[in-house]
């Protein structure tokens, strides 16, 4: 073999130059060939929609006929309501025939025919209506006016000049002289020939007159006349509203200019009005058969849409059921066209033809190709460069990243060896540490215990000052407390006491929770024995306002350098009893005072509320010198009294975690009032708990309610 020499080794370095580059130009390749088929793809996709657009086109200009067509029948409906509604057309149309006939008036009733038509004139030029009709109750015209684009023709049918015609022909907007009224005898019959049925509700309709389309809205002229059976006014119909307008060729361009179409009206298969002059009549693959009334089928079906018009019968109407689609050649060019079926009675009389010039399309179409192949054009000579540039410039830096790395990796090994010798001391450190907070967590676990416990030892002294249940029986045998602590300790107490006039139920609420509202209990609590034992005070009210200035006074609240702010709120009950036998005397009441917590009872089956005053106790903003108020209630057997402190009806819960509410205690206080007081307890602390696993709450504050009653 020979030796290769190294001049002819082709470098490492170079071979993966070649193959990137190699890869680079093929993917240069494929972006300029997807970029040209996605080109090609859409130029296919446009010239074979073309023609579909084109469709939907016309079927929207359908649409837009059926809707102007729709609207001017709404407001030539409303127009004729509105002329209906006049009373004095009404008045004077029932005056002209009460009296049709009668000789000596007969030149009077001209003239207030002649006015009436005049009236008729001033409206049909304010609302610019082309024709207004008016009509007697046997269906025949009275009078008429017929606006033309230069002039205005006003006509009536005179009783006194042996029923002859007579007509004003003045510009529009001009009032006619009296000289401007002239007889036309050989006119009367072509006024009298239209009769008309009068329909009992306003409507509009389509019909064909004169070689021509108009849209016609009718309305009932009716008017008050008293009835001699019942002698009441009644509504009687005496005649009849009509308007109607043509589509003629201002309506035809309207169309055209909404819709930027070429649009055509036929009657038969001849053109009426329209926008081509030398498009003159339909060819015979268009002609409309008048036996199926139906537009002769095509194989290109653009759309469905329909207009029918009010009248009841459904006899008149246009309808869009088919719109014919196909290629037209005029004079003006190349067209797609639409053919809209226009039916009066079923019957097929004409159609409206929607032209769309093929060079609009084509245009559109062209436009848009090249739009895309500039910006295919565009996008290689961006692509390309830009795909060259990121290439050659990833190649680099891949090959400075290599180095980089290399560098990066011998410098990474010394690190390493540095950075676990300093884990290694780190991790003596950590355990040292770990060593010194395992004994400060047990120092912190032994106190929070000792904490707990000096707590847990704070419920039973406060549980002591508590009255026990056989004192509460002893006192008031059909009664029930409640009192749930939210934390270990509560700022929720009750307070029972017996005296020889009576006994002595108080419910109290101070500030917060836990530790701090247990102090102020402790506190409420000997003020409260001070006043009824010490004191001899056993007035509810008196012990309120007493309670309010032993606690102001004792937390120094009634000065401005007060350290606190913290109070009470308490509702209290004196309940006379006989000295003896401890039960109600004859004329025993139940006194109640509270300090902004309520007093329910419930008597008869009838839940009532007395309101604490809206004062709070020994707040630095309570008045000191605010005297609340007794309520006495006289105790009838049967009755049962409840008082509780916010907690239970603040509390949130249910599935919508809501309060419990004032409302839903007293639905739930009522309902059980018929059972014993102790199955009452139960009741209601069920009800509590059932609350609070339902929305998942947990407690928010102390919980305590007192109940008592006396037996039938």
């Amino acid at each position: 073999m020979k030796n290769i020499s190294s001049s002819h080794i082709i470098p490492k370095e170079t071979m993966t130059l070649n193959i990137k580059t190699k890869i680079l130009l093929n993917g240069v390749l494929s972006v300029v060939i997807s970029i040209m088929l996605v080109t090609a793809i859409i130029f296919f996709l446009l010239w074979e929609q073309s023609e579909k657009r084109a469709q939907q086109e016309i079927c929207h200009a359908a649409k837009v006929i059926r809707l102007h067509i729709r609207e001017m029948e709404s407001v030539m409906k409303e127009t004729a309501i509105r002329i209906s509604n006049n009373q004095e057309y009404a008045n004077k149309a029932n005056f002209i025939q009460e009296n049709k006939g009668n000789k000596s008036l007969a030149e009077m009733l001209d003239g207030e025919k002649r006015e009436l038509t005049i009236s008729l004139y001033e409206v049909a030029m304010a609302s610019r209506i082309p024709m207004l009709v008016l009509y007697n109750a046997a269906g025949k015209r009275m009078c008429a006016v017929s606006l033309e684009s230069h002039q205005a023709r006003l006509s009536y049918l005179s009783d006194h000049d042996e029923g002859h015609l007579w007509e004003a022909v003045v510009p529009p907007g001009v009032p006619p002289r009296t000289e401007q009224w002239q007889k036309k005898n050989r006119l009367r019959q072509t006024f009298l020939k239209h009769r008309l049925p009068l329909p009992e509700t306003p409507n509009t309709s389509i019909e064909e007159r004169d070689n021509c389309l108009r849209v016609t809205a009718v309305s009932p002229l009716r008017v008050s006349i008293l009835n001699p059976d019942t002698l009441k006014l009644e509504l009687v119909q005496n005649g009849l509203v009509q308007v109607s307008r043509r589509l003629d060729a201002p309506f035809i361009r309207s169309l055209s200019d909404m819709t930027d179409k070429e649009i055509n009206l036929f009657l038969g298969i001849n053109l009426n009005v329209g926008t081509l002059s030398s498009y003159t009549s339909l060819e015979k693959e268009y002609l409309l058969n008048h036996k199926t009334s139906q537009i002769s089928e095509s194989p290109q079906l653009a759309g469905q849409v329909s207009v029918v018009s009010e009248r009841p019968d459904s006899s008149h109407m246009i309808d869009t059921k088919k719109i014919i689609y196909k290629e037209r050649r005029v004079s003006e060019g190349n067209f797609f066209e639409g053919l809209v079926a226009v039916l009066i009675k079923d019957r097929v009389i004409g159609a409206f033809s929607v032209l769309l010039s093929q060079e609009e399309t084509r245009k559109a179409r062209q436009q848009i190709i090249r739009m895309l192949f500039f910006v295919a054009m565009i996008s290689i000579l961006i692509v390309t460069p830009l795909t060259w540039f990121l290439a050659i410039k990833e190649i680099i830096e891949r090959e400075q990243m290599q180095k980089e790395l290399a560098r990066h990796r011998d410098h990474l090994e010394e690190l390493v060896e540095e950075r676990t010798a300093e884990l290694a001391s780190a991790n003596e450190q950590l355990d040292q540490k770990n060593s010194d907070l395992n004994k400060t967590l047990e120092k912190v676990e032994e106190a929070n215990r000792e904490i707990t416990e000096s707590i847990t030892y704070a419920r039973t002294i406060q549980r002591s000052l508590l009255a026990p249940l056989e004192t509460v029986k002893s006192c008031l045998p059909d009664s029930f407390f409640i009192w749930k602590p939210c934390e270990i300790v509560s700022g929720d107490i009750y307070h029972i006491d017996r005296f020889e006039d009576g006994v002595l139920i108080s419910v109290i609420d101070c500030t917060g929770h836990g530790v701090p509202g247990a102090f102020m209990t402790m506190l409420v609590f000997s003020a409260i024995r001070r006043i009824t034992r010490t004191e001899k005070c056993h007035d509810p009210a008196e012990i309120l306002n007493r309670l309010n200035y032993i606690i102001k006074k004792t937390l120094q609240q009634d000065t401005e350098h007060a350290l606190s702010n913290d109070g009470l709120d308490a509702a209290i009950c004196f309940v006379q009893l006989s000295e003896k036998e401890q039960l109600v005397t004859n004329n025993a009441s139940v006194i109640f005072a509270g300090a902004k917590l309520p007093l329910i009872y419930i008597q008869n089956e009838e839940l009532k509320v007395i309101r604490g005053d809206r004062q709070s106790l020994g707040y630095k903003n309570s008045d000191l010198n605010f005297k609340f108020t007794n309520h006495r209630i006289p105790i009838e057997k049967g009755m049962s009294f409840y008082m509780y402190s916010d907690g239970f009806t603040d509390q949130l819960g249910g599935k919508k975690g809501l309060r419990f509410g004032n409302s839903r205690l007293k639905k739930l206080l009522k309902e059980n009032v018929h059972l014993p007081f102790e199955t009452q307890r139960e009741i209601l602390i069920h009800v509590f708990n059932e609350w609070l696993e339902h929305g998942e709450y947990e407690r928010q504050d102390d919980v305590t309610v007192a109940g008592f009653g006396f037996p039938r």
